[in-house]
């Protein structure tokens, strides 16, 4: 790692290999990190991980690759991982605004690979964050498996006080058939939604509907809040 520039345009060099880490039960074969990264008028710069045969109790990451570039005002990251029981890929793509202390971008060309089948984000997910109000804000977006789809139908606006809602559609019970004993069998199709917001010091108040036959009763829990029972209304059902 080298240091190089003055303090008001210092430039920072990283060429990192390490092998055989341990720690408790985290174990990595290798790392490497390069990075050139430049601070004048604005931060710019990239940076590259490479991450080869991590393992850690039922987690196997064969391969995990990070690459960042760009500046301030555009800047990108790519994240692959292949692995089990989870592998996939992710790009984000953004620009900071540093006067107004606000960063907005987006989430596209996503997909997981798990063991219920490939999520996929059929849009690209637009992201805005608020730093002096601790606030950001997801646009709408779905993500599709080819036996589910999970959608967020309008805006989330997250911060100390906000609200969301999500849809789930055509959730096939038999998806779950993995995680269940030789003994037990599901059948049927899940369709819900749950509608969510909370503010400083209170309560969540949750609304969810869904089908009647393959109802079940959850409760999440906001932070610094205590969670109400969730009330549930029934879909007319037609005679």
């Amino acid at each position: 790692m080298k240091l190089r520039g003055n303090l008001q345009a210092p430039q920072l060099l990283a060429d990192l290999t390490a092998s055989g880490l341990q720690w408790q039960a985290l174990r990595i074969n290798r790392v490497k990190i390069d990075g050139d990264v430049r601070s004048t008028d604005q931060i710019q710069g990239q940076l590259a991980v490479r991450v080869e045969q991590l393992k850690q109790d039922a987690l196997e990451v064969s391969l995990l690759t990070l690459d960042a570039k760009g500046s301030e005002k555009q800047h990108q990251l790519q994240l692959k991982i292949d692995g089990k029981p989870v592998s996939g890929q992710l790009a984000l793509q953004g620009s900071f605004d540093r006067q107004q202390q606000r960063w907005r971008g987006n989430l596209n060309n996503t997909r997981f690979d798990t063991p219920v089948g490939e999520w996929r984000l059929t849009r690209a997910i637009a992201l805005d964050y608020l730093n002096a109000e601790q606030k950001i804000s997801v646009g709408p977006h779905c993500w599709q498996n080819p036996n589910a789809e999970l959608c967020v139908p309008k805006t989330i606006e997250a911060g100390q006080s906000g609200q969301a809602s999500v849809v789930l559609n055509r959730f096939d019970l038999a998806m779950i058939k993995p995680f269940l004993g030789p003994e037990t069998a599901l059948s049927g199709v899940f369709t819900g939604r749950a509608d969510v917001s909370w503010k400083p010091a209170a309560r969540c108040r949750r609304r969810k509907s869904r089908s009647p036959a393959t109802a079940s009763r959850w409760c999440s829990r906001c932070r610094a809040t205590r969670c109400r029972s969730p009330s549930i209304r029934w879909p007319s059902t037609p005679a």
